[in-house]
């Protein structure tokens, strides 16, 4: 097990590294297939230019379905709160929400 520097806790996770205060961190995954060279911004835009009124989202269990141009609107409330939450270019969020709409 690791010793968590920053939360005081310990790790089970194999392979697993504490990054310091300040410290960026770097992942480099497989080469193929290549990214797409489309912002995400840029691919999203264009997902909802090609299927704007077809469904995006269906999850059955919260009763909620939206398409791509309510998805898009969703993604653009998203960003305001981000940034009404002093969040800036730059700055990583993390989000963990296996199978919900949200």
């Amino acid at each position: 097990m690791q010793h968590d520097a920053i939360a005081g806790r310990r790790s089970s996770c194999r392979g697993s590294k504490v990054i310091g205060m300040g410290e960026l961190s770097y992942e480099r995954g497989p080469l193929a297939p290549a990214l797409l060279e489309d912002t995400i911004p840029a691919n999203l835009a264009a997902t909802v230019e090609q299927h704007g009124s077809g469904e995006a989202i269906v999850a059955v269990h919260q009763d909620i379905r939206c398409t791509y141009d309510e998805f898009q609107s969703r993604v653009g409330n998203l960003a305001k709160g981000f940034i009404a939450a002093g969040l800036q270019q730059g700055d990583r969020v993390g989000l963990w929400s296996p199978n919900y709409a949200e």
